[in-house]
């Protein structure tokens, strides 16, 4: 059974709203959807090929497994840095991060741990506690 192609639409001059539009700039074209149907068809990897290209691993080679949520980290905390203190990490061009990274991280894994605690918990934290399970010492 073949299917039917249909053309995508593509604005004249100016955008159009719709669930498919394609846009074409000199160097490439790009295709948006707009809903989550049509993202979910667009996923199907049985209906299209996704093409991957050899600089997505770049950073440690094609063969080293690429961990989406350290590096989603890694970004959202180098974007924060640099839109409010001007600062750039670059985490990225790092194996180890940056002191300052790694005390927000911490900061953040504490707050969540915090919110699960039982509500008379605290009582049982003691400065020195906290302190050592950071890894710091108390003055």
């Amino acid at each position: 059974m073949a299917q039917e192609t249909v053309p995508i639409p593509e604005p004249k001059a100016l955008p159009l709203l719709g669930e498919i539009v394609r846009l074409r700039f000199p160097a490439r074209t790009i295709v948006l959807v707009s809903t989550q149907a049509l993202v979910d068809k667009t996923c199907d990897e049985k209906r299209f090929r996704k093409a991957i290209n050899a600089t997505l691993a770049a950073r440690y080679g094609p063969d080293h497994p690429i961990i989406v949520t350290d590096d989603f980290t890694r970004l959202t905390l180098d974007t924060i840095a640099l839109c409010s203190m001007g600062f750039r990490f670059n985490s990225f061009y790092s194996p180890v991060l940056h002191r300052f990274i790694e005390a927000i991280a911490d900061f953040l894994a504490e707050s969540g741990e915090r919110a699960r605690r039982m509500p008379l918990s605290p009582v049982f934290y003691s400065d020195f506690q906290l302190a050592s399970s950071a890894g710091q010492t108390t003055g």
